[in-house]
């Protein structure tokens, strides 16, 4: 989607450059003082905004090239690149606009802030599509420059890009809207989610937002309607916005105000837009909500602020005693690590603070499925609290928690037997703190082996992880509210503990605890995330299999989940488990 040729061939409408926004430039230019106040701009406003800038490991360099062509650089001579997509700008754009607007673009792109863009296939796509930012002082400008492009003949240069206009008098202006959030957003959406993710995003007739939109507009209209039908909560009526560009509008206004960046704006755009808040969206638009909140997508989940803080000198020269306040990687590279040094247990990958163990016989690709999944069930979504995230995060890796993978099962290294063929645990701090292993089975069904990961994880998070940081989910402590959430299980017949007994008779009380609790842990946790179908669910061991069951039946249970589970962790995607997990059919 090139519109930013269209709009130079139409010379009239050069206001419009790559814009499905002109509602939003027109409420943030009104009221914004002269043009010439923002084109005329001091040097000393350059020179003192390097401290709200740009993150050390992204570059800013006025450049006389972009790509090396010399003509978009005679207009635009400023850029700045992050992770290769450009914004390039005219003389007269202010650099700590530049600026601002490079770090809202950070921050769509890396959510977490951790250094690493969210999603490197948006990111290759943004490169692919040439995406780039044009931005000029105002809207004065911006227009005298394509007048000028369009004169001396110089369209067919522009045609292999991908653009997206934005003014420095609309981004980050005093006590106004920024526009940055939304000409960015229609950047990275078009040239970038839209393409890695065409079922739910791509900006045409039916793909999931546009029949989204369809709903919110209350009907398929391929072009602006004389009136819109009551109780439709879209209702943009700028009538040079085709269809698909008023995809793109829906998209981000759903998306923003999701994420709280509409709030208290609703005189200024209820007119086409009525659900400003996230409480509003919420209740108003669920096929929104279903998309935005798809873990597949991994879509921002905090709205952008201008400040991207991640700083790779500052975590690289971070010390132990300040280890309570830093956030964990999530996203780094997975990897293989050989070590002979721990044991039995030959080779390991490190993901988010746990060290994941295999014994040589295990595949270096079910170690890496392992680790994947791990990380996946520690992706954002909409409800995740990172304190609460962090501080399970932190205390894994203080902890020296450990999850081990084995092949085929404990007869295999005779673990039933007084004298086994491996060692317990690794050794050097990994030692104490780990649950269950997972066992690799080639020949396994797709049902069998994901159900084998996804079981044994959720062992060692809750077990473990939550036993040790949370006092709610404390094991040993009879009167914790895990324990009350499962005899309530067992009371009404949903649990049944029967196969465990054993356990128990034999006077293991402390083994019988930690396993009836972990069980039932992982039990109600799949229930929520509708997984029910990967156990065949209701199982004889635990007689419900649905959300609504769970929210009826066990609502302690449910109070845990929505308190704890829901704030830290994020179901795994399904279709990846597949692809993983599906070898042996």
């Amino acid at each position: 989607m090139k519109r930013f040729l269209s709009v130079l061939a139409a010379l009239g409408l050069v206001a419009g450059l790559a814009n499905c926004g002109g509602s939003e430039k027109n409420e943030s230019n009104a009221g914004s003082g002269s043009s010439a106040a923002e084109t005329e701009e001091s040097s000393e406003d350059k020179s003192d905004t390097r401290e709200e800038a740009l993150i050390d490991h992204l570059t800013f360099e006025v450049s006389p090239t972009i790509e090396s062509n010399q003509v978009i650089a005679e207009f635009f001579p400023q850029i700045i690149s992050i992770w290769g997509i450009n914004i390039v700008a005219t003389e007269a754009t202010p650099e700590s606009k530049i600026l601002h607007a490079a770090n809202v673009m950070a921050q769509y792109l890396d959510n977490d802030e951790n250094g690493i863009p969210d999603d490197q296939r948006v990111i290759d796509a943004l490169v692919k599509n040439k995406a780039v930012v044009t931005m000029a002082a105002d809207e004065d400008e911006f227009e005298e420059t394509i007048n000028q492009i369009i004169q001396q003949g110089l369209i067919p240069v522009f045609e292999e890009y991908g653009f997206q206009d934005l003014y420095a008098s609309e981004t980050n202006p005093d006590e106004q809207f920024d526009a940055s959030l939304e000409e960015i957003h229609h950047l990275i959406l078009n040239y970038g989610w839209a393409e890695v993710f065409p079922d739910e995003l791509a900006q045409q007739r039916g793909s999931a937002i546009a029949n989204a939109m369809d709903i919110a507009r209350g009907g398929v209209f391929e072009t602006v309607p004389e009136t819109y039908p009551d109780g439709a909560w879209f209702t943009y009526d700028d009538w040079t916005c085709d269809y698909e560009c008023m995809i793109t509008e829906y998209t981000y206004w759903a998306h923003t105000s999701l994420l709280g960046g509409q709030v208290g704006r609703l005189e200024q755009i209820g007119w086409e837009w009525r659900l400003e808040t996230p409480e509003k969206v919420r209740s108003g638009d669920s096929a929104a909500i279903e998309i935005f909140e798809n873990p597949k997508l991994g879509l921002p989940v905090y709205l952008p602020d201008g400040k991207y803080e991640h700083r790779e000198e500052a975590n690289a020269s971070s010390s132990n005693e300040d280890v309570e306040n830093q956030t964990i990687p999530i996203n780094s590279v997975l990897e293989i690590v050989d070590d002979a040094s721990f044991e039995s247990f030959t080779k390991y990958a490190d993901v988010a603070g746990l060290r994941i163990f295999s014994l040589p016989d295990v595949s270096n690709e079910f170690l890496l499925a392992v680790a994947e999944i791990y990380r996946q069930m520690l992706g954002d979504n909409n409800h995740i609290d990172k304190n609460l995230r962090d501080r399970y995060l932190n205390r894994v890796s203080e902890d020296y928690v450990f999850q081990r993978i084995g092949y085929l099962g404990p007869e295999n290294y005779k673990l039933d037997s007084p004298n086994p063929d491996i060692d317990c645990c690794p050794g050097k701090n990994y030692e104490d703190n780990h649950t269950d292993y997972i066992w690799e089975s080639p020949n396994a069904f797709f049902e069998e082996q994901a159900g084998e990961v996804i079981e044994h994880l959720l062992h060692t998070i809750t077990g473990v992880g939550f036993a040790l940081e949370l006092s709610e989910w404390d094991w040993e402590d009879t009167n914790s509210k895990i324990h009350v959430a499962m005899n309530e299980a067992v009371e009404k017949n949903i649990y049944d503990i029967s196969s465990y007994e054993e356990i128990k008779e034999r006077g293991n009380i402390e083994d019988f605890n930690r396993i009836v609790i972990q069980e039932f842990s992982f039990w109600f946790i799949i229930t929520a995330w509708g997984f029910a179908d990967l156990w065949n669910m209701p199982h004889e061991e635990f007689r419900i299999s649905t959300i609504d069951e769970l929210q009826e039946e066990l609502p302690i249970a449910n109070e845990l989940f929505e308190d704890t589970v829901k704030k830290i962790l994020t179901p795994p995607n399904k279709t990846d488990l597949r692809s993983l997990f599906s070898a042996a059919e």
